[in-house]
Parts: C-alpha cells; sequence; structure tokens
C-alpha cells in the first residue's frame, strides 16, 4: 500500500520540473511539492513524470490559501533581468520592485493593500514579467507556517536578494543569506551562475 503523502512545499514557476528532480537528488519525497506553473508545455511533461502541478497564474493564489505549506521555492521568470533579454528590469523598474518590498517588510504606513501594491507597480513597468518576482517575496513574507524558502534568480539580482534578505531578517527570520552557485562547479559541462536567496527560521 502506498503511503499518502500530503504537499508542505510550494513551487512558483515550477516549469518541467528541475526542482522536483532536485529535490528527489536531496532525499525528498516529490510528493510533498506543488508546483504552479502557467505555461501548458511544461506543466505536461512535468504530470508525465509524476509531479505534482497546477496549471495556472502564481498571482491568482493568496498566502492564505496555503496554511500548512512548510517550504516555498520559487525561480521566477528571469528574461527582464538577464543577459540575454533586454534587462529593463534593472532600468527604473528594479527601483520600483524594491519599493514594493520595502512596503511588504514594513507597516507601510499609508494603508497600502497588496493588490495597491503590486498593481502601482505592474503599471509602471516597462514588462510584466518583472513584478513576478514579488509574489514569491510577498509569500515569504505572509504564508503562516512557512518554516524556510529557496529563491533563485540570474546574478543580476544578487544585490536585489540583499536588499530582501535585509528586510527579512528584521522581519524576524533567523537565517537569511545571499549566495552565488555555478553549475560547472556541480558536474555540468558549462557555466550557470544563479543567485540564491535562503532562509530558514528553525
Amino acid at each position: 500500500m502506498t503511503a499518502v503523502v500530503e504537499p508542505d512545499i510550494l513551487d512558483f514557476f515550477a516549469g518541467p520540473g528541475g526542482w522536483d528532480r532536485g529535490a528527489e537528488l536531496a532525499g525528498i519525497d516529490p510528493r510533498r511539492i506543488t508546483g504552479v506553473e502557467l505555461d501548458a508545455a511544461a506543466v505536461a511533461p512535468a504530470r508525465a513524470a509524476g509531479y505534482n502541478r497546477v496549471h495556472g497564474n502564481v498571482l491568482d493564489l493568496s498566502p492564505a490559501d496555503f496554511p500548512h505549506v512548510r517550504g516555498l521555492i520559487a525561480s521566477s521568470p528571469c528574461p527582464t533581468f538577464s543577459a540575454s533579454g533586454k534587462r529593463t528590469g534593472l532600468s527604473d523598474d528594479y527601483q520600483h520592485v524594491l519599493d514594493v518590498i520595502t512596503h511588504l517588510g514594513a507597516d507601510p504606513g499609508c494603508g497600502c493593500t497588496w493588490e495597491e501594491m503590486f498593481g502601482d507597480a505592474t503599471s509602471i513597468v516597462q514588462d510584466q514579467r518583472t513584478p513576478l518576482v514579488l509574489q514569491a517575496v510577498r509569500f515569504a513574507f505572509a504564508l503562516p507556517s512557512l518554516e524556510w524558502f529557496i529563491l533563485e534568480q540570474v546574478p543580476a539580482l544578487e544585490y536585489m536578494w540583499e536588499d530582501i534578505a535585509a528586510e527579512l531578517y528584521s522581519a524576524g527570520w533567523e537565517y537569511v543569506d545571499v549566495g552565488m552557485l555555478d553549475a560547472m562547479d556541480f558536474g555540468v559541462p558549462s557555466r550557470r551562475r544563479r543567485a540564491f536567496l535562503i532562509g530558514h527560521k528553525t
């Protein structure tokens, strides 16, 4: 008889299964992971591999919908920050995103709701993919039972990760750190550097 495993890890922008496979290699049962992915072409192979996928938009979700989630993984879209894209996310849009993060990390004093803050950011950025990173940060602040998180992005976001780390540390997280890893150092025959923001409460 197969044991029932209740998912307690949320994976945003989950794609076809990179984090799921990584979890398996690390000894974590991927059935614990609920991945959310908008692209049907990525959902199909993930489900074929046996991974949990919700085909939908992460922006339609609320932290209150996941009271038992203990872990959060997010690799938000990178084209607006990457050297292979137009890098519009590193223009004034970078500051627009940081302004929302500052509001998320402290009492904004203005009575702003998440919907208002996010709406203001999306109305002025050049590319709607840029503020998607905010949804992951929002969940890191607001998931009621969250114990750990891992956020991943291209190296250009290292400084943003450091700003977010400072806000999360001020919000009571016991350990928050930013680090850079290169896939080449783990046996991949090419360079692929990524910035990681990690944290845990226990």
